[in-house]
């Protein structure tokens, strides 16, 4: 894995579409979503695809609740529709005006997913519309000590994060931002196509088996294998038979969390 400070974010034509599209759906009150995709060994973050909030989330003009019910529902079928299990990244939101910087609300769910991947942190986006669309994607780490700009966190009676200024705890989380690029790939040249191959993919096979692996019960649940990233079936790219700009990386597969439901602890539902 690269530093921190080299890391970028390329989004899928669709996912970035789908932030664009939201925002203005929803213009001119806060609302988000969340980003699906793969962590590379060389540092590239990529979104493949972007869930939406929810017909039940509340939208205000200073903040917004997902509905998160929907979003737990909606990460498994979507994520799993891919050859590899697409990963829970992070999240966007849209702030008012041209506030590029999280709030203190922010921080708290923030560093809930930077410590659901381990070492490898979270990405984490803000849209502005000044007038303009704009997306500004962040990094986002907990970490004990460190000459960056942090912020120091303890948790109160209710389970949530308070910030607090000048709190010496040696056991305080810190929260770090670094700022990240953001790359489109606009011509479909950059994401290696075997990052993008549907489990089920038509061209291949208009008319494949049902596997025994999973099966529907009469309850509305399901019986199935424990999910997890197929990482054994991605190949690098042939760089001779891809353009130069594009990606040569595999899934980060170290302290990578293959659990793609979100926990249902509550910390979705304010933004």
């Amino acid at each position: 894995m690269s530093n921190k400070e080299d890391i970028t974010v390329v989004f899928t034509n669709r996912a970035y579409n789908a932030i664009i599209n939201e925002s203005f759906a929803k213009s001119p009150l806060e609302t988000g979503g969340v980003l699906l995709g793969y962590i590379l060994d060389s540092g590239v973050w990529v979104v493949v695809e972007t869930l939406p909030p929810g017909p039940k989330s509340n939208y205000r003009h200073a903040f917004f609740e997902y509905d998160e019910e929907f979003v737990n529902y909606l990460v498994v079928p979507v994520a799993t529709q891919y050859k590899n299990t697409l990963q829970v990244l992070g999240l966007w939101h849209r702030h008012p005006g041209s506030m590029d910087t999280f709030s203190s609300t922010d921080d708290g769910t923030n560093i809930k997913f930077a410590e659901r991947n381990f070492s490898l942190g979270a990405i984490s986006g803000l849209v502005n519309i000044d007038p303009a669309f704009r997306l500004t994607m962040y990094h986002v780490d907990s970490v004990t000590k460190s000459t960056s700009p942090v912020r120091n966190y303890r948790t109160n009676n209710a389970g949530f994060f308070n910030h607090v200024t000048n709190w010496f705890n040696p056991n305080a989380k810190q929260l770090r931002y670094t700022k990240i690029e953001v790359v489109v790939d606009k011509y479909d040249n950059i994401i290696p196509p075997n990052l993008l191959s549907l489990k089920y993919d038509p061209k291949q096979n208009e008319h494949p088996k049902p596997s025994a692996q999973t099966q529907f019960t009469p309850n509305n649940k399901t019986t199935q294998k424990t999910i997890t990233p197929q990482y054994n079936n991605v190949q690098n790219p042939n760089i001779a038979q891809q353009p130069n700009n594009q990606l040569n990386n595999q899934p980060n597969q170290n302290n990578v969390n293959t659990n793609i439901n979100y926990p249902n602890n509550g910390y979705l539902k304010r933004y």
